[in-house]
């Protein structure tokens, strides 16, 4: 039995049509496991992104808990070399400065050369510290003496806060920034004094001409090494400076030649004052003048309590001068 052109011209389209599903179906079926592909490849990344998160915040809490440790670390190297009773200890860890004189933390001492800070403890540094730029040292600079000209003794909260926020642009936080901060507060404590000195030598020098002129005038003598112009508030505590340190000045020879009359010592050289009680007796002064101001409801522009951060003009109030100042000055 024959089969028509028409029936074969039919099936030959039916078989194309089955060809071209078969085609889509194949096509569709290629797609479905592409996106499933993709779908499973986006779970699995997922996966691995909360898996990162996880990672990232142990070690974030981990990094916390190591600067908790190397501050620790620091705190009691300091507090147990300055208190003299490291003898006998056994229990430092293998890398202690104390235990291990060769070690990495022997560089770390601050101390070294005789300083013990205001609480009797020696400064130690957590990590080698930073090494400032020369754009930076140059504002650290001016930063120290700007803290000098405002008080010639070191306000050590207010400078570690006014450190942090010079090094904040430059160093994160942690050991290293901490550090560095220690580091220049204790330059600091090493300076200081010798400018104190340095101050009282030219008024001395120039003891007769500071006497017959205003003590404007005085402070431009004494303080003549030091940076100009000027802030308001630091002109404010130059000139109350330079006016007690000279009627300290004239208070202290005053009575050096009264008990050297007494004594019947005759060739007594008046110019010579201590240069510690000197500026005990100046500190004492300074507070003595500050107390009364506050009691009268007087507030100099360079006085402020606050030692917040966001403060950066103003300095806090002296504090009482301990034993340990006039040893340092001496």
């Amino acid at each position: 039995m024959s089969i028509s052109e028409d029936k074969l011209a039919e099936l030959d389209k039916k078989i194309e049509n089955l060809a071209n599903s078969v085609n889509e179906i194949q096509v569709t079926q290629k797609q479905h496991g592409q996106q499933y592909k993709t779908q499973n490849l986006s779970t699995r990344l997922e996966a691995v992104e909360k898996k990162q998160d996880d990672v990232v915040k142990l070690l974030t809490g981990l990094r916390s808990e190591l600067a908790g440790i190397s501050s620790g670390m620091a705190r009691r190297d300091s507090l147990m070399l300055g208190s003299g009773t490291v003898t006998g200890l056994t229990s430092l860890r293998r890398d202690s400065l104390i235990l291990d004189p060769t070690g990495r933390r022997e560089s770390l001492i601050l101390g070294s050369d005789g300083f013990i800070g205001r609480n009797g403890n020696i400064p130690v540094m957590e990590v080698e510290p930073w090494e400032p730029t020369q754009d930076v040292q140059e504002v650290i600079d001016r930063l120290l003496e700007r803290q000098f000209l405002l008080s010639p003794w070191v306000r050590e909260k207010r400078l570690r806060n006014q450190l942090r926020l010079v090094l904040k642009d430059h160093i994160e936080a942690g050991p290293k920034r901490r550090s560095t901060v220690t580091k220049i507060v204790h330059d600091a404590h090493q300076v200081y004094p010798v400018w104190r000195n340095q101050m009282r030598e030219v008024m001395l020098e120039n003891w007769v001409k500071v006497q017959e002129v205003n003590h404007k005038e005085s402070a431009e003598i004494i303080y003549a090494q030091f940076k100009k112009p000027r802030f308001p508030d630091e002109l404010e505590a130059t000139n109350l400076y330079a006016e007690h340190m000279v009627e300290v000045g004239q208070y202290l020879k005053r009575k050096a030649i009264e008990r050297a009359e007494r004594s019947g010592k005759h060739n007594y050289n008046p110019v010579t004052v201590t240069n510690s009680k000197f500026w005990y007796e100046v500190r004492k002064k300074i507070n003595e003048v500050i107390e009364q101001e506050k009691a009268s409801g007087i507030r100099r522009t360079s006085q402020n309590e606050d030692d917040s951060d966001n403060e950066t003009v103003h300095h806090d109030p002296i504090t009482p001068q301990t034993s340990l100042d006039t040893e340092v000055d001496s």
